[in-house]
């Protein structure tokens, strides 16, 4: 309401010509996201394709892009791939609707044979069919009302646990022979204003600041809501597995080792609780979150720009929920749902160490699900999902040693085609083991693992920089 209401006021209470319209990103607009910013890199040379392309495109009005990609736009030298990324997906959704809305059989044949003609002439000009799918994340702080209470031990900290290590040294011969200050020193403090005040101010730094960056300026996305621990987000499905990581990573302020393979060159550096935000080099912010034993958990739903929204968003509180279910929490739970029918559910923690603790990013579950997308877009066939898939479903769950007995399937399958590498097999089913708690659970996760990374691998779904798997690199270094 507040938008459309602000759009009224300026065109009936100022004297400006300017048609203010309400800055929505479209799901279209986010499933094409990928495809556009290849366009705007320049990667594609088919200058005919652009050039028709354009000429169609170029009386429409242009999209609302998600920020990344509107500066791309922006910045790009090349006028008919600025201006052609800024209304393609308004031709597409023209002429789908042109499609539709015609009664006469003779007209709907025509105008379905100017879209088949005008999406053959995208993927000459884009190298690749047009991205259709986006996603959507939900995510939550775990636990919030205990942390709010303060109650119980394990969301208190002793007293010199909060005090600054000068003090703590200080104050050590003191203690030697001093039973009662002894005791004190390990008292854990009880909640106050002074804790809600930070966690507040954590909350505030995270919602106002840090997730919009994140999604928004980091990755192709459009920040829906942040409010406290709370986050909904589009984004573009290239850009997914990323978007999850750096924003559960934001919420508590911690980056583990291994960082550069997959999150690149970022203007963020994080740990001990604590954010540095570079935002230029006059303007660094510096933002105290909620710490390194706070954890969150997402869900996350891929589906088709054309699925009715409402369906979507229902799959997304689920997603959480299977999230929020897993034993322990600090869990993320992805949904692909699929345009012909049938879905795909994985649910895994972010990391198999301690509470509060992050393995190497490379080590961790979604470590392994990412390293696996890459290498499926890369030099492993995306058949071996398919293949592997059949021999899963006959394998012993009751195995003594189900761990040895998937790493040498794994690794026998992916050296058919073409990737003799068996660390990343091992990877794979040491993580499987952990979730699945062995039996028929580590058989479906591992299943479930491979369908996930098939899917996120398909045809112009993967970053230039997604080439090569961030384990070999990690490994290689």
């Amino acid at each position: 309401l507040w938008p459309n209401y602000v759009c009224h006021w300026v065109k009936n209470k100022t004297e400006s010509d300017l048609d203010v319209q309400r800055y929505v990103v479209s799901t279209h607009t986010m499933a094409l996201a990928s495809s556009l910013e290849k366009l705007l890199d320049g990667t594609i040379e088919n200058s005919e394709a652009l050039q028709k392309l354009y000429q169609q495109a170029k009386d429409l009005e242009t999209v609302a892009l998600p920020r990344s990609l509107m500066r791309k736009v922006h910045e790009c030298p090349d006028p008919v791939r600025a201006g052609l990324a800024s209304r393609l997906p308004a031709l597409l959704e023209k002429l789908r609707e042109s499609e539709e809305g015609e009664l006469n059989p003779q007209a709907k044949e025509q105008a379905l044979r100017i879209r088949e003609e005008t999406e053959k002439l995208v993927k000459d000009a884009l190298g690749s069919k047009p991205e259709r799918y986006y996603a959507l994340i939900l995510m939550d702080g775990d636990n919030m009302g205990a942390w709010l209470a303060g109650n119980e031990q394990q969301y208190q900290l002793p007293f010199q646990a909060a005090w600054h290590s000068k003090v703590r040294g200080g104050i050590e011969p003191l203690v030697r022979g001093n039973a009662s200050l002894s005791a004190y020193l390990h008292e854990k403090r009880p909640a106050s204003p002074a804790r809600h005040m930070a966690i507040s101010s954590a909350l505030n730094g995270f919602a106002l600041d840090l997730a919009r960056h994140i999604v928004e300026d980091l990755c192709k996305g459009k920040l829906i809501y942040a409010g406290g621990d709370d986050v909904l987000a589009m984004v573009s499905i290239d850009d997914l597995t990323r978007c999850l990581w750096l924003l559960r990573l934001a919420y508590s302020g911690t980056l583990p080792e291994g960082r550069e393979p997959f999150f690149g060159d970022l203007d963020m550096d994080m740990g001990k609780g604590f954010v540095l935000w570079q935002k230029s080099r006059q303007d660094r912010r510096f933002y105290r979150v909620m710490g390194e034993t706070a954890t969150a958990s997402a869900g996350a739903v891929v589906a088709h720009h054309t699925a009715p929204l409402g369906a979507v968003l229902r799959e997304l509180r689920s997603a959480e929920k299977a999230a929020k279910a897993l034993d322990g929490k600090n869990a993320f739970s992805l949904r692909m749902l699929k345009r012909a029918g049938g879905k795909v559910e994985l649910t895994l923690p972010w990391s198999l160490a301690q509470a509060g603790e992050f393995e190497p990013l490379a080590e961790s579950p979604m470590g392994a699900l990412v390293n696996l997308q890459h290498t499926l877009a890369g030099d492993l066939s995306r058949r071996t999902a398919y293949l592997s898939d059949v021999w899963l479903k006959r394998l012993p769950a009751e195995s003594k040693d189900l761990e040895k007995l998937l790493s040498t399937n794994l690794t026998h399958q992916f050296g058919r085609q073409g990737n003799r590498d068996s660390r990343q097999a091992e990877h794979l089913a040491r993580v499987a083991v952990a979730v699945g708690q062995g039996g028929a659970e580590a058989l479906e996760t591992l299943r479930n693992m491979l369908a996930v990374a098939e899917f996120l691998a398909r045809e112009g779904r993967a970053n230039a920089q997604d080439e090569t798997s961030p384990l070999k690199e990690t490994a290689d270094a």
